[in-house]
């Protein structure tokens, strides 16, 4: 497939995985509404307890054999089955680590951690025989298979677990929702992918594997610490209780990462292979890729701090206030995470993934240095600031060092999104301070609308230009036809 073809499908790619992840967020937003209207704060965090440490135990083992097949572009088919064998090895083994260690984690935290932990380490054997075809779907560019899998995959669980929640059972269908999902993804990854893996040993791949996988190993483990670390210290310095608030506060706060990241990561990532040795079409994609994040994750994550207290009183209710400052305080991280997901994906993808890993051992490091000191001197909210300072450097590191790879202007990326963002949000500020106090739906509803009119406004005087070109040239590709890009 040559590049021009290769953009269509990358542009009809990153369409339908955005439609089929925004409903699925949507779903599991509603769902998320609706549980944390039944369950109490505690539940959710033995649950966050007990992903944390699942998560811990699988660090030991935790190779980017994953990553290392999306990058492999021949003799796949036995790189399948060495694929699937070496997943499946690794979720034996992660189940023996999890034996081992839970009676050091009975001894300190409550029994439902314990039940948790070993519940999500059983359907960890399940996940584990998923990767495979998933990624084989994935290297196909087909998502609409995906896509599908996953929104009924969404609608199943979430139903379940709301019905058991209703029943009164709390934890227990926050365990229920997790399991069901992995069970039936693995069922419908099976059915719908493209190829039958067969196991098989080969020592020159599984070496191959190993060697590219270990590259991402310290980087994994760094991930780890960036994206979890904090669910322990607040669990344990602050409490269960605390937690729950907090793990909800960062769910919550993802919602515009997890609307822009999961959509580029799941199209740019195999196309990023594609074109690792044409630098000229790697360097338009990148940038056309990373002023989109831009331009979608900026302005969210604005309006999220802006209308937090409503969302959650509205949403939640009452019970849940104690998020509000937590969430504000995760806006740095939330904004920052989806742009330095791209470069770790644009890293893997051209075979150089200890770069990424580099960064996130020195990310890692930061954070626990200062983890310990920023949540026990401000409890939760402190945890949230230390995570969103410690991404806004390692994505200041990531983006000086891409120029390595790329050649991308990136004040003309994020100047405007940025601007344009910032001075809407002041604005917003400024002008809802005067209306008293109009009551909740009221002050969310024109929060929302004064928000959206200055930042487009705002966008389009500093932008306006490039937007209507960019917007031509998706048009062109969805349509077949040549786009007409500029280099950024």
């Amino acid at each position: 497939m040559n590049n021009e073809g290769l953009s269509r499908r990358f542009v009809r790619s990153t369409a339908l995985v955005a439609g089929g992840t925004y409903l699925n967020q949507l779903l599991n937003f509603a769902a998320n509404v609706a549980l944390m209207r039944l369950i109490v704060p505690e539940y959710f965090g033995q649950m966050a307890l007990g992903l944390f440490f699942l998560s811990l135990c699988r660090r030991a083992f935790g190779l980017g054999i994953n990553a290392a097949l999306i990058h492999r572009q021949d003799d796949l088919d036995r790189a399948y089955g060495v694929h699937l064998g070496l997943n499946l090895l690794i979720g034996v083994l992660t189940l023996g680590v999890v034996a081992l260690a839970s009676p050091l984690v009975a001894a300190r935290y409550d029994h439902g951690v314990i039940v948790a932990l070993w519940a999500f380490a059983l359907a960890g054997l399940a996940e584990a025989a998923t990767h495979t075809p998933r990624l084989a779907l994935e290297k196909r560019l087909e998502f609409k298979r995906l896509m599908a899998a996953r929104v009924s995959n969404t609608l199943l669980v979430n139903a379940v677990a709301i019905v058991v929640a209703i029943a009164g059972y709390g934890l227990e269908a926050l365990i229920l929702r997790y399991v069901l999902g992995v069970l039936y993804d693995l069922v419908l990854v099976w059915i719908l992918a493209p190829i039958r893996p067969r196991l098989c040993f080969d020592r020159k791949l599984v070496r191959w594997f190993l060697r590219f996988g270990a590259q991402l190993w310290f980087g994994g483990l760094a991930s780890f610490t960036i994206y979890q670390l904090d669910d322990w210290f607040v669990g344990t310095l602050v409490g269960a209780v605390a937690l729950g608030f907090y793990s909800r506060s960062y769910n919550t706060s993802l919602l515009p990462t997890s609307m822009v990241s999961q959509v580029v990561a799941k199209v740019a990532f195999p196309v990023y292979a594609r074109l690792q040795n044409d630098r000229a079409a790697l360097s338009a994609v990148f940038g056309a890729t990373t002023r989109g994040v831009a331009l979608l994750t900026l302005p969210f994550s604005a309006l999220l701090f802006l209308v937090a207290p409503e969302l959650v009183s509205i949403l939640f209710g009452q019970t849940w206030m104690p998020m509000v400052p937590m969430l504000r305080a995760l806006i740095l991280f939330s904004a920052c995470r989806p742009l330095f997901d791209n470069t770790g994906d644009l890293f893997s993808a051209v075979g150089r993934p200890q770069t990424s890993s580099r960064i996130q051992v020195g990310q890692a490091l930061s954070l626990a240095l200062l983890l310990w000191p920023a949540t026990y001197f401000g409890q939760a909210i402190g945890a949230a600031l230390a995570v969103g300072v410690v991404m806004l450097g390692g994505v200041v590191a990531a983006y000086v060092i891409l120029r390595q790879a790329v050649d991308v202007r990136y004040r003309e990326l994020f100047t405007g999104p940025l601007a344009a963002s910032l001075i809407a949000l002041g604005l917003s500020f400024a002008v809802v301070s005067q209306l008293g106090d109009p009551g909740q739906w009221a002050a969310g509803l024109c929060k929302l609308c004064c928000f959206a009119i200055l930042f487009l406004l705002l966008i389009a005087l500093i932008e306006g230009q490039r937007l209507r070109r960019d917007l031509r040239d998706v048009v062109r590709l969805l349509q077949g036809r040549p786009a007409e890009v500029e280099d950024v």
